[in-house]
């Protein structure tokens, strides 16, 4: 009785411990694009659909172990990560940089590539409307840590919308900044918006 008393101790220990050193994470964006490049490569890479964003995470991350996670969501449901936790590395430093671009390959499909100091990773993808997907931040409305996954980025192609002018003329579009606004989980976009198809990416930190 006394040993399986200390056991249980020790494991509420160390769940304590364990809490204790989570650390607060912030989440930056850049667009590649427009400030890393020059009017013709800004005018080429318009041409040729291609779309680069970055993200920067902060906080006292220096030697934690991380691994980039990606979600696809189909019909409305997440599925597991596609990774499988493969694609993982080291932060060196209090920031972790990570970079992705895409390009249209076909009506629905397109190539994504990411750069972090875990490496390159190129992945094909199957996404609806692939002309109109871009790179969307996932801004949630809590503090986030090292304690749970974090959403990073979302690729997707918003939500088309259809309403009609004074005039009967019929205005067709895509909403893309109310998703972004929301605040809420990637996960739980198809619950508030009309979205069945597309793509978000965590990272979890060990």
């Amino acid at each position: 009785m006394k040993k399986r008393l200390l056991c249980l101790a020790m494991l509420f220990a160390t769940t304590l411990a364990g809490r204790a050193t989570a650390q607060n994470v912030e989440v930056k964006y850049q667009d590649l694009i427009a400030t890393e490049s020059s009017e013709l490569v800004k005018a080429v890479m318009d041409m040729q659909g291609v779309k680069a964003f970055g993200v920067t995470l902060c906080g006292d991350i220096d030697g934690k172990r991380f691994s980039i996670r990606c979600h696809r969501v189909v019909n409305g449901e997440a599925q597991e990560d596609s990774f499988r936790g493969f694609y993982s590395g080291k932060v060196n430093g209090d920031s972790l940089n990570i970079k992705f671009y895409s390009i249209v390959t076909a009506p629905d499909s397109v190539k994504l590539r990411i750069e972090s100091s875990a490496g390159v990773f190129n992945m094909p993808i199957q996404i609806k409307n692939s002309a109109e997907a871009l790179f969307m931040e996932t801004f949630l409305n809590e503090k986030l840590s090292t304690d749970n996954p974090i959403p990073i980025i979302s690729f997707n192609a918003g939500e088309a919308f259809s309403t009609e002018l004074p005039n009967g003329m019929k205005l067709e579009g895509r909403h893309y900044c109310p998703i972004r606004d929301e605040h809420i989980h990637p996960s739980k976009w198809p619950e508030k918006f009309k979205m069945d198809d597309y793509i978000y990416f965590e990272v979890k930190f060990e």
